[in-house]
C-alpha cells in the first residue's frame, strides 16, 4: 500500500495554471484498472446480504452492471449499494424501455410473444461511425481488420434473427467509407477462427447434461 500512495504522489496536472497532485493515478496506468477491480469485487461482497439475495449473481463489465431483480425491489437495492461508499462511488438505474435495454454495445429485448430475451449490436445515440476511408494510407491488413472486427462481433451478439440485419449495415457503413460492397462481402464470408472459449463451455455444458446435472453459463 505504502508503494502505491508513493507511485501515485508522482503525478501532477495543470489547470488554470495550477498544478495538482492526481490522486489516483493517470488513466493508462496498469495499477489504476487492477485497483479499480479489487475495489469493485470489493464492493460486491460487500453488497450481498440476505435482504437482498439478487445481488449474489450481480455482473460488472467495465463500468456497467446489470441486475435482475423485481420491480418493487430497485428503489431499496439502489438506496442499498449507494450506502455502501457514499461520495466515492454512486449507482444510478437504468429500467427496460419498450421491454429494450442496452448494455455497452449489447442491445437485450424481451420478446414478450416468444418470451425470450433477444440479442443484437446496440450503437449510442452518439455513434457517428467514423471509420478509416477505403482510400487511406493505413496498410490494408488494418482496414481488413476493422471491418472483421464488425462482423465478429455482429456473430458473437447478435442472435440469428437479427445478424443478417447487422451485416447487412455493416455493409452500408463501409460502402459509404468508399469500400467495394463485394470487397467487404468477400471479407465478411472469409472462414471464421473458432470461438475455442464458446467451444470449451459447450462441451461443458454437453458433459454436464451426459451426466444428468444442469450447467449454468
Amino acid at each position: 500500500m505504502k508503494l502505491l500512495h508513493w507511485m501515485f504522489s508522482l503525478f501532477y496536472c495543470e489547470y488554470n495554471n495550477k498544478h495538482y497532485i492526481l490522486d489516483s493515478g493517470p488513466i493508462g496506468l496498469g495499477t489504476t484498472g487492477e485497483i479499480a477491480i479489487i475495489f469493485c469485487k470489493n464492493l460486491q461482497m460487500r453488497a450481498q446480504t440476505p435482504e437482498h439475495p439478487s445481488l449474489n449473481d450481480w455482473p460488472w463489465y467495465v463500468d456497467h452492471s446489470e441486475l435482475k431483480c423485481k420491480k418493487n425491489e430497485i428503489g431499496t437495492i439502489l438506496d442499498h449499494i449507494n450506502r455502501i461508499e457514499p461520495g466515492i462511488i454512486k449507482f444510478t438505474v437504468e429500467t427496460p424501455e419498450e421491454d429494450t435495454l442496452s448494455v455497452l454495445d449489447l442491445k437485450q429485448h424481451i420478446n414478450r410473444k416468444t418470451k425470450h430475451l433477444e440479442f443484437t449490436v446496440n450503437y449510442k445515440k452518439t455513434n457517428t461511425n467514423i471509420n478509416i476511408k477505403e482510400k487511406s494510407n493505413h496498410p490494408t491488413r488494418i482496414k481488413k481488420a476493422i471491418l472483421k472486427g464488425f462482423t465478429e462481433r455482429a456473430h458473437r451478439l447478435c442472435d440469428k434473427e437479427h445478424l443478417n440485419s447487422e451485416l447487412k449495415n455493416i455493409d452500408e457503413i463501409f460502402v459509404a467509407k468508399g469500400y467495394p460492397r463485394q470487397q467487404i462481402r468477400n471479407m465478411q464470408e472469409e472462414k471464421r477462427k473458432p470461438n475455442k472459449e464458446k467451444q470449451r463451455r459447450q462441451e461443458a455444458l454437453r458433459h454436464n447434461k451426459n451426466r444428468g446435472t444442469i450447467a449454468g453459463i
